[in-house]
């Protein structure tokens, strides 16, 4: 009988341990790694492993025939040939160095998918950051107003009490909580995207500590950094491939021709005759015009193509990372601004002195706090744009998805791994 307890109290306890052992925590960069085993990136990193191998290498012999013919259908008539078509040197040349750039351009086009890729992750952790930050500012803002509505029920017959305040303030506690239901609905939606993002995420615990976080000052130093340091744009790099691509292709189009033939025949009849019976021929193809002309005219508009979208992609990529610096330093100042207020109200101690001429209202204080609070609130909103405009100035930049990879969110800057 003991040991029949013993045994369901062990059971009891390893049941209580067992969430524990089976939901981890997820970190943020193992959220952002997953960038790397994006379906679409593993696409192109499959391709250029699967060219690594040259399956596209050719024999030197293009076609290999054997012949048979007997003029008279009579069995000793019969002669048997054997014809070879050897393979264009030129055309093995260029299919080569054809398949190297294509080789080439999926590398960098996996470049720019996984920069992508990292993009969309790292949107959703400053949004789940943000998201976790407004909720605990919106739970903050509940607790002092129902504060306010207590201290305002315990001035109910004193002169204190405003009637029109107390409605006004009851109906702004109610707008808040349905702020907060709202915020708790988003967090469990920015929870979803994540998940759909990393499905090993619904297995973990979404705790990410908000002072793990990169601070301002620390954005605005890397990004002084960062500048010194130029990286050739991933898109611009492609469309250079592209046109090397298609320069390839169109050099492949035009060495596509078949050079000949070289035949050797045995005559059964020559033996009859006390001659050799074998012969020896070969032929010379002298193409008076490329078979191939439209496929060349097709490559040759798309190397006039790739051409141009170098060209605006250089445009944009230049000119959207000076937008983006513009706009970071612009949030930069006013957060600091913002943040500068904010500490010299709570140094002042306003709320204290107003208090005090209002004859020690305690409610003054709270709707004082209320008000900074709102303050909070709105620097909370700047430091979500800072690090989004972050974000973007290092994707624009092509500092995002170098290697190895680094999570920028940390302040460390700590390695990305599996």
């Amino acid at each position: 009988m003991n040991m029949s307890k013993l045994i369901l109290a062990t059971c009891l306890i390893a049941g209580s341990l067992l969430p524990w052992k089976t939901f981890g925590q997820l970190t943020i960069s193992e959220f952002l790694y997953s960038a790397v085993e994006d379906p679409e990136v593993k696409t192109f990193t499959e391709q250029v492993s699967y060219l690594d191998g040259k399956p596209y290498r050719t024999s030197p012999l293009q076609k290999l025939e054997v012949r048979m013919q007997n003029r008279e259908l009579a069995y000793n008539q019969q002669e048997l040939a054997l014809r070879v078509n050897p393979a264009n040197p030129w055309e093995l040349r260029n299919k080569n160095l054809y398949f190297k750039d294509v080789q080439k351009s999926l590398s960098l086009e996996r470049q720019v998918i996984l920069k992508e890729a990292l993009i969309e992750r790292y949107y959703n952790v400053v949004m789940f950051m943000y998201l976790t930050e407004l909720k605990a500012y919106n739970d903050s803002m509940q607790f002092n107003l129902e504060q306010q509505l207590a201290i305002q029920e315990k001035q109910y017959a004193s002169s204190y009490f405003d009637a029109d305040e107390y409605v006004k303030l009851k109906v702004e506690e109610l707008d808040n909580r349905v702020e907060v239901e709202e915020v708790d609905y988003e967090l469990a939606d920015q929870r979803h995207l994540i998940n759909r993002l990393y499905p090993k995420a619904h297995k973990s615990v979404l705790h990410w500590d908000l002072n793990a976080l990169i601070n301002v000052n620390r954005i605005e130093q890397l990004v002084d950094s960062l500048t010194r340091f130029s990286v050739m744009s991933s898109l611009v790099l492609y469309e250079k491939q592209m046109i090397k691509v298609a320069q390839s292709e169109y050099n492949l189009e035009r060495s596509n021709i078949n050079l000949g033939f070289f035949q050797t025949e045995f005559d059964q009849r020559r033996i009859d005759q006390n001659r050799t019976p074998i012969n020896l021929s070969f032929g010379v193809t002298i193409p008076i015009t490329n078979p191939n002309k439209g496929d060349m005219a097709k490559r040759k508009l798309e190397m006039i193509e790739s051409q141009y979208n170098m060209e605006e992609a250089a445009h944009e990529s230049e000119t959207d990372k000076i937008i983006i610096q513009d706009k970071l330093s612009t949030l930069l100042v006013r957060y600091r601004n913002l943040e500068k207020r904010i500490t010299d109200l709570k140094k002042n101690n306003f709320a204290q002195t107003l208090s005090t001429i209002k004859g020690g209202d305690p409610l003054i204080v709270a709707q004082f706090n209320q008000r900074l609070g709102k303050l909070n609130d709105l620097l909370i909103k700047i430091k979500c744009n800072i690090l989004l405009t972050y974000v973007d100035y290092l994707a624009f930049s092509d500092h995002l998805q170098q290697q190895p990879l680094v999570n920028f969110l940390s302040p460390t800057l700590e390695p990305i791994r599996p």
